[in-house]
């Protein structure tokens, strides 16, 4: 238990290092955004990012070829545009 939380403790700390660069980059884009906004913003920036990293490991993982982790990354973006901005389902239906 001690392990797992210490560990876990880890990554709520780079989460939330991470978090404050990207509410950061954030606010200097558009100064007059609400706080709380961006820092929901900076949340969901972060957490789409880890685990798209984690998708991007396992494709890199079982690749015969080896491909850059970058190139997996820029590969990534249209699939996540896609996703994101998937037709609307209403919430009843769901």
């Amino acid at each position: 238990p001690e392990l797992w939380a210490a560990d876990w403790g880890r990554r709520v700390e780079s989460r939330a290092h991470y978090a404050g660069i990207v509410r950061r980059r954030l606010a200097a884009r558009d100064p007059e955004r609400d706080a709380a906004d961006l820092d929901v913003d900076a949340d969901l920036v972060v957490t789409l990012a880890m685990g798209m990293l984690q998708v991007l490991a396992k494709s890199w993982a079982t690749s015969d070829a080896e491909p850059l982790v970058a190139t997996l990354v820029h590969e990534f973006f249209p699939r996540v545009r896609r996703l994101t901005q998937a037709a609307h389902v209403p919430s009843a239906a769901v």
